[in-house]
């Protein structure tokens, strides 16, 4: 999920966009780019190395959703909540978690 916090501060003209410098070294620099659409929970980025070899591009686009929305939709094909967590291990989920695990069953 996107930090709504995050995206809040950076927003370009309805679209919400960020350049993150990942790692520079004397060999080559990593860079993500990104944009979130938040009315239709779009991200559209991409992972990109520069270096000696030349340059690569990875592209991701995908579709979010809140947790809220994926309880409704599991409601609704007659499934139940069991559990949730705000990571793989098993961590506590709350207003500020980033992530979340969640299991579902009949």
């Amino acid at each position: 999920m996107p930090d709504p916090m995050y995206a809040l501060r950076h927003d370009r003209n309805g679209v919400d966009q960020y350049v993150d410098a990942g790692r520079i070294s004397s060999d080559g620099v990593h860079i993500e780019v990104g944009r979130y659409d938040r009315v239709t929970q779009r991200v559209d980025k991409s992972h990109v190395d520069l270096g000696a070899a030349g340059i690569t591009h990875e592209p991701l686009a995908l579709r979010y959703i809140w947790p809220s929305e994926l309880d409704l939709m599991a409601r609704l094909a007659g499934l139940r909540r069991r559990a949730r967590w705000g990571g793989w291990a098993g961590e506590p989920f709350d207003s500020r978690s980033l992530r979340h695990v969640t299991v579902y069953g009949r």
